[in-house]
Formats: structure tokens, sequence, C-alpha cells
């Protein structure tokens, strides 16, 4: 988010795997605020494992080139793969494929979305389809650590490796869980909103460092297995779940699962003391309608924050609140929009994959419109912005009013 020693760095893993010191940990995520990890892979190991990383298992087994000292590089037909992405500020929603990155055959597709409304909040869905059934493990790294001395100096975990920085929560009226690495700075809060039953467990998390912990010498040769933190484990044994992981910052946060059972769609809303409402929804079918809560889609995401004054969809064609018409697309559009509030100056992104025709809800007449940074006629009618695409890419829509 900034510079700033107070800020939030989140990343997610999906590409090649080159080898030598890469590890094989597609889809893998990461979280660092204030200077301080709250869910984190392990550091760099003797031994490479993709347990080592806040990703998935199957069977007990992770993906191509663990259990090596130097990965072999792997063929770009085993690499994960970047699906969508669209990021404005603190905003981005990204969308990982790790399907072929793993040794079981089991596995037919693996996808990880991955979105932040702002600093303080992101959602994790992941879907996951086999052949027959399997042993699933979604896993989450975290420890306590101390923060950095100096602006040249990283996060020590020596004296608090063998801690445990997770607590289990029961009410709100979600489960949930938090991590905390240092008392000095925020707990990290995780809401569990999955249409499917996952059980939990938390755990000594243990992975063979380059260096023995206790003695100092090299540990290339022993790979002596040592604990650092403590691993969340969400498991299911099936041919097909999705997840839904709801993540902030937020002490006072009023969470409510929206997902459906009979389904498979999921979503969540949740809103802060004096704070607008926020929903976003999942589909199970890339061709679904899914209507949860107040919204309806039709597409793959969707979501409405009025916390942040925004509305956004992937791979939609639809998307309502209650009676309002938030979007709308001759073909499947992915967008941001940021039109409802009277600033002097409101914005939209929008990703097509070809000409396209999208309406926008704008309640304010504008002025003047630009697109791609160019002047372009105005199209606006009982608050509605209709904005007409000629070519694929992504799209920067910006109007004064």
């Amino acid at each position: 988010t900034s510079w700033e020693n107070d800020a939030t760095f989140f990343s997610a893993k999906s590409g090649p795997l080159f080898g030598g010191h890469d590890h094989p940990q597609q889809g893998d995520i990461f979280l660092l605020r204030d200077g301080l990890p709250y869910l984190s892979p392990m550091p760099y190991s003797a031994l490479k494992m993709t347990s080592n990383s806040n990703t998935l298992l199957i069977d007990n087994q992770g993906q191509h080139g663990e259990g090596e000292t130097w990965t072999a590089a792997q063929s770009l037909d085993l690499q994960g793969e970047l699906e969508a992405s669209l990021r404005d500020g603190p905003y981005f929603n990204i969308l990982l494929d790790a399907s072929n990155a793993y040794l079981s055959d089991k596995l037919e597709s693996w996808q990880r979305e991955v979105i932040a409304l702002d600093a303080n909040t992101f959602l994790v869905h992941d879907t996951i389809a086999g052949n027959e059934s399997m042993e699933l493990d979604l896993l989450f790294h975290s420890f306590k650590a101390t923060p950095p001395t100096d602006q040249k100096s990283i996060y020590n975990f020596s004296d608090g490796r063998l801690e445990s920085p997770w607590q289990t929560h029961q009410a709100n009226p979600i489960p949930h869980w938090s991590t905390h690495p240092h008392e000095s700075v925020d707990e990290l809060y995780i809401y569990d909103v999955s249409a499917d039953n996952w059980t939990s467990s938390i755990s000594e998390s243990t992975y063979a460092p380059q260096t023995n912990y206790n003695t100092g010498a090299s540990n290339i040769s022993a790979m002596e297995e040592q604990q650092l933190g403590y691993v969340l484990n969400r498991s299911i044994t099936t041919t097909q779940a999705s997840s839904t992981l709801l993540l902030s910052f937020d002490s006072e946060l009023t969470v409510t699962s929206l997902s459906d059972v009979s389904t498979g769609n999921s979503g969540v809303s949740f809103s802060s003391p004096g704070g607008g409402a926020r929903q976003v929804v999942f589909s199970s079918a890339p061709t679904g309608s899914v209507e949860l809560g107040t919204l309806t889609l039709q597409g793959e995401m969707g979501g409405r924050d009025l916390a942040n004054n925004m509305y956004f969809a992937r791979a939609a064609t639809t998307l309502n609140d209650g009676s309002t018409q938030l979007m709308a697309a001759q073909s499947a559009a992915t967008v941001l929009a940021r039109l409802e509030v009277a600033n002097p100056s409101l914005d939209a992104f929008i990703v097509t994959t070809g000409p396209n025709v999208v309406t926008l809800y704008c309640p304010q007449e504008p002025a003047s419109m630009q697109l791609n940074g160019e002047p372009e006629g105005l199209d606006w009618s009982a608050g509605f912005l209709t904005v007409t695409i000629s070519a694929a890419g992504t799209h920067g829509v910006e109007v004064t009013l």
C-alpha cells in the first residue's frame, strides 16, 4: 500500500518453476503488515516442500519439483497461470490457476481468487475439482516475530518461533481464527464462510531450514526438521470443493455467511460499526446465476462495497443489488466502478476479451467522460452510463460532474 513502516503487503504466486532456489509453491499467498508476517510461507529451506507454503495439498502430496534441495526446472506445461487481474489503488482482483502444478493425477482443476477491498480487507476463494475423491488440505502458516529495529532490518522470529500466534473464536456468529505475530500490532481475523464444511486444526509447523536454529550449523546435509510457528490446516475429503475466507484487521466486524450448500454458491456480507454494508458473492458455475443476500449476479464473481463506495464483478454480464442494476454487459466483462458518490471526478475500469457495450450505474449525470485518457462522447440516461468498447483489453473510464 505504501513504502511507510505500517504498510500492508500482499502477494500471490502463480507462474513458471525455474528450478534452483525456486520453491514448488504455486498458489501461495503472503500477507505482511507493519513489517511483520501474518501469513507467511516458511523461509528459504534446505528441502523444498509444497507443505511449507500457504497453498493446497492433495492426499498429503504437493507439486512437481518438491522433495529436492535444488529444485529442477519444470516444463511450462506444469506451471501456474494468472488467469485474470485488475488493480487500482488498494483494490485488486486476481485469479490464479495451479491445476497443472500438482503431482496427483486425481486433480483436474484448482483456481484461487484473491480480492483486496482495501488495506484491511481481503477475500480468498478456492475452487477445486478432481476425477475421484481426494483428501484436500488448505494451509495457512503463521509465526511470532519481533518488528524490525530500523529501516534496514527485517523482523526476527528466533525468540518466538515455538509459540503459537493463533487463537480460535466461536462467536460473531461465524467461527473464525485470528493470528497475532506481535503484541504491538493488530490481529488478523479469518472467517470461514464456505459453502462446504471444512474441518480445521492448528498444529506445529516444521520445515528443514538451511541453518540449524539450535546450533547455528549448516542443515543442508542433515535436513533436520525444526519448528517455526504453527499452521492452520483446513481439510475436506471429496471430489470437488470450494472454500471462501474473509480476512480482516477489523476487530469489530459483523460477518454473515451468504453461502448456499444446496447450490454451492458462496458469499459473505459484513460491516463495521457505522460503516456501509459490504457483500461479495461467487458462482459455483461459470455461466450460473447467483442470488445471495441482496445481490443477483450472472457471472463468476460480484460485489458491492458501500464502505468504499464501489461495486465490482468478474466475467459477468449482470450485477444487481436489490432493484438497482449496477452493471450490464453484452458479453462477459470484469468491472471496478466508483461512480456512486458525487465526487468531482469518478472512475471505472472495464476488462473485456473483445468489443463490448457495458452499462454502469452512475446516479449523478456527468458533464463529460474520458475513455483511456481521451475525450469520449457521453452516453448517460436515467442514472446509467453506457460505455462502448471497441477492442479487448483493460479500459479506464473517467467522468467529471
